[in-house]
């Protein structure tokens, strides 16, 4: 029976911590304990980066690629990787977004491969995204989710499943003009999925945390994790944690992430004369994101962006933390969950400070759905493998 699975990605952990790349790399760990054999075929790693051997997953670099990044040399390296490497022991192929698109031409000579595209949002869903509060650089950029779209339509339909990672991502798959260049029967909804345990509440890292960081117990932490780019939200987060310390001035605010606007934001924290209570602790491992969120008593994103699914979301709420959220991300309000407008800092500022006051909310147990567990994904990925070879 064949057993090999091949996952193309343009960038994993590795390159950078966020949302697609720990969704891919966590998809593979887990195929792999499911039985599969598993390679995961990437970009150049930097030369810093120190990758332990791997057989299962294992990972393919695909040569002279920029980390992180497609280029011709990936579109060319990709093709002849699937040329050599497929046989009749394949499964099944799964493109983290776009990256495998010039692999799905197996299916032509290997019809029993499973071939599945992992959406993370469409280039119309970025275009318009883009476009709500536009600037020179982002109408610049939006011309290339044009020519996104326009492969899209080339592509979409060479695959059995396209694979929605969240409501939003299946929503706009199926509505025009996206719904015109791709089969909506094609179309499958597995949120993304999370390793639950690894985000539990830990009361001893909160200490540890806090200690290390020189906070009292009694001080209200908030936390962000959140590449830091403008569309993410971080100066709605900074705007909003400074009114916060008009209600409650034994507060900070720990941000996570790294990105192309970190020195602006500390430029704004700066400006605010917050900087002793602002911690910016860069791009961290997911075990040090664990901790902090422990430590935390609040977690805030207020991003401006469409997103898919954010895993950040899901994370924190494995690990039991209420949190101030933008009201256009597709979750339910709830005691632990408070929808605003991004840009309402005033009810922002005042919704953090109402949760933390709220005893109801001290409980730390995680609230995340079945759904959105790791477990669950697999669950239901395998089944699209077994659907593909009963048909």
């Amino acid at each position: 029976m064949a057993n090999r699975i091949f996952i193309f990605a343009r960038s994993l952990p590795f390159h950078h911590i966020g949302g697609m790349e720990v969704v891919a790399w966590d998809l593979a760990q887990a195929l792999a304990k499911a039985g599969y054999e598993v390679k995961v075929i990437t970009t150049e790693f930097s030369a810093d980066v120190k990758i332990i051997d791997q057989t299962n997953p294992a990972i393919h670099v695909i040569r002279n690629t920029v980390p992180g990044k497609y280029s011709n040399s990936w579109w060319v390296g990709t093709r002849d990787f699937i040329d050599h490497e497929i046989d009749e022991n394949v499964s099944a192929l799964i493109s983290v977004s776009a990256a495998g698109f010039n692999a799905v031409h197996v299916r032509d000579k290997y019809p029993q491969v499973t071939c599945i595209m992992q959406a993370h949002g469409t280039s119309w869903g970025e275009f318009i995204s883009k476009w709500k509060k536009p600037t020179i650089k982002k109408c610049l950029s939006s011309l290339a989710n044009v020519k996104g779209y326009i492969k899209d339509a080339f592509f979409y339909n060479k695959f059995d499943f396209i694979v929605a990672i969240g409501p939003a991502v299946e929503s706009s798959l199926k509505s025009a003009p996206t719904s015109l260049i791709c089969n909506s029967h094609k179309v499958v909804k597995i949120e993304n999925g999370i390793n639950e345990s690894m985000f539990l509440y830990d009361e001893s890292k909160r200490k540890i945390e806090r200690r290390s960081l020189g906070i009292d117990d009694d001080a209200l932490v908030c936390i962000s994790v959140s590449r830091l780019h403008n569309q993410k939200g971080v100066d709605n987060n900074i705007y909003s944690f400074k009114k916060l310390l008009d209600l409650y001035s034994n507060s900070y605010y720990i941000v996570c992430g790294e990105g192309n606007d970190e020195e602006a934001l500390k430029k704004l924290v700066k400006d605010l004369s917050i900087e002793s209570k602002v911690i910016f602790v860069g791009g961290v491992s997911r075990e040090k994101i664990s901790s902090l969120m422990s430590c935390a008593d609040i977690f805030i994103f207020l991003t401006k962006r469409v997103e898919g699914l954010p895993l950040n979301v899901l994370e924190a709420m494995s690990s039991g933390i209420s949190m101030v959220i933008s009201d256009h991300l597709t979750f339910e309000q709830s005691e632990k969950v408070v929808l605003v407008n991004s840009h309402d800092i005033k009810l922002a500022s005042s919704s953090i400070y109402d949760l933390f006051v709220n005893k109801n909310c001290r409980d730390r147990s995680s609230y995340i759905e079945d759904k959105n567990t790791l477990q669950s994904s697999v669950l239901k990925y395998n089944a699209l493998f077994k659907s593909k070879m009963i048909k």
